[in-house]
């Protein structure tokens, strides 16, 4: 009985040293085909895959982390360097991303004057620690108050670019207005660039239409007397205009531009950032259509109905 238990032992022994093998065979194969895993850790992950292929071996990188390693250097590996696996295995790496920067909010400048923000210490701080430049768009007004920051680009979260836009008012004086002469309303409506604009048209007899007699300007309104004989006026007409412009990184400026029986004029003038939607009525008379231009260059027309 005892040399028979014996006898079962010795063959157990010897069935588990068989699995053990063919287990091993299995996963390593013959001693011939096995590989001793190199070191690529600290290495750039591109040249590491190249290195590898040299002795029949793969990379593949499945995740990424935050290190002090530059971008895409090796900063884990499995298996680990001086194991032995077969050819043509795969070294699963972990590679580095860069250094993890707290990354400030953009200050919010809008209310500002320009003044207020140049000289304020914690704005410069955070313009100077981040290689930052302030670039400022003027808008001009006769309505707000001069060097007011009316608009900003980005509004929030971390610039992608290297510079914050801010859109700043410039105050005009009315006066320069009666300087020029306009020739015609059109000339003038496509040339003054200024907002609360009180333009009107008082009729005549004459047959030379459309002709500026002259202009005054009374506080923050221009009025325009102008030449227009109704009888060659042909119908007049409205109809509504729905507009929204691609997405922006920064502040572009929106112009649309009417043509019709009266001529060539400005209807909109508009900056904006990111997404921007606008509806209003167009007043027009006769054949006219429409011109989108977007930081003055021309980017759509329509006819209108």
């Amino acid at each position: 009985m005892k040399f028979l238990n014996i006898l079962v032992s010795i063959v157990f022994i010897l069935l588990l040293a068989i699995s053990l093998f063919f287990i091993y065979r299995f996963f390593y194969g013959e001693s011939d085909d096995l590989i001793v895993v190199p070191n690529i850790i600290n290495m750039d992950v591109y040249a590491a895959q190249e290195n590898v292929k040299l002795v029949d071996l793969k990379v593949e990188v499945v995740s990424t982390t935050f290190s002090d390693k530059p971008v895409n250097t090796v900063v884990k590996q499995y298996p680990e360097p001086g194991m032995e696996v077969k050819k043509n295995s795969v070294i699963k790496v972990v590679v580095s991303s860069g250094r993890k920067e707290v990354q400030e909010e953009v200050p919010d400048l809008v209310g500002k004057t320009l003044n207020q923000v140049l000289s304020d210490p914690m704005i410069n701080m955070f313009i100077k620690k981040h290689n930052l430049v302030l670039k400022a768009i003027y808008y001009p007004t006769l309505l707000i108050d001069d060097n007011q920051i009316m608009l900003q680009s980005p509004v929030s979260g971390f610039p992608k670019g290297k510079s914050i836009n801010v859109l700043v008012s410039k105050k005009e004086n009315p006066d320069n207005i009666l300087n020029k002469e306009y020739k015609t309303l059109a000339e003038f409506f496509y040339n003054v660039n200024l907002d609360a604009i009180l333009v009107n048209l008082n009729n005549t007899s004459i047959s030379q239409d459309r002709n500026v007699e002259n202009i005054e300007v009374y506080n923050n309104s221009v009025i325009i007397n102008s030449d227009l004989n109704y009888s060659q006026i042909p119908s007049f007409k409205i109809t509504n205009i729905y507009v929204k412009p691609t997405y922006t990184n920064g502040i572009s400026f929106l112009e649309i531009v009417l043509e019709d029986f009266l001529g060539s004029r400005t209807i909109l003038k508009q900056y904006y950032t990111g997404v921007f939607v606008c509806s209003f009525q167009v007043s027009y008379i006769g054949e006219a259509k429409i011109v989108i231009k977007i930081d003055g260059k021309k980017v759509s027309s329509y006819s209108l109905p």
